[in-house]
């Protein structure tokens, strides 16, 4: 029990039908003459009487799809695009991929990285929020000259 989704020419109307209501040989596709949803559902089949015979089209993919609600769903992304079938493969290769699982060894190893973060933090030079701009650049002239006179003096006692 075959799914299509058709394209009608004739109203520009994307549909799903039973996969047998298309003819690939003249383009056909039956459509009942009461558009009665039961027809389609119930897989009728198509007589010169009950249905129209319409020129149409089956999209790429989405012919042979065996569930109905997978056809709407198809059918709705027909409405919307031409390559419904590069939409389904792009949905695909997205679902597709593997989940990276990061493992925490214990809960005490949270607290030890949180600890990491916060020895990090210790360790950078703490300046006064209320400091002008002159200290700052004054404790740094300082840092500046102490390093210079270590660098100095570390020359001259191994010359």
């Amino acid at each position: 029990m075959a799914w299509s989704v058709v394209h009608f020419f004739n109203d520009n109307t994307v549909e799903v039908v039973p996969d047998f209501w298309f003819n690939k040989f003249k383009n056909m596709c039956a459509w009942p003459m009461d558009h009665s949803a039961k027809n389609i559902e119930r897989r009728e089949k198509p007589s010169s009487k009950k249905f129209f015979f319409l020129k149409a089209r089956l999209f790429p993919g989405c012919e042979k799809i065996e569930n109905i609600l997978d056809a709407r769903h198809r059918c709705k992304l027909a409405e919307q695009t031409s390559d419904v079938d590069g939409v389904i493969q792009l949905n695909k290769k997205r679902r597709s991929r593997k989940k990276i699982n990061f493992k925490n060894s214990s809960s005490s190893s949270s607290e030890d990285n949180n600890n990491d973060e916060s020895d990090a933090f210790n360790d950078l030079p703490a300046y006064s929020s209320n400091s002008d701009d002159d200290q700052i650049s004054e404790k740094t002239n300082k840092a500046s000259a102490v390093s210079l006179e270590t660098y100095s003096g570390s020359k001259k006692s191994s010359s």
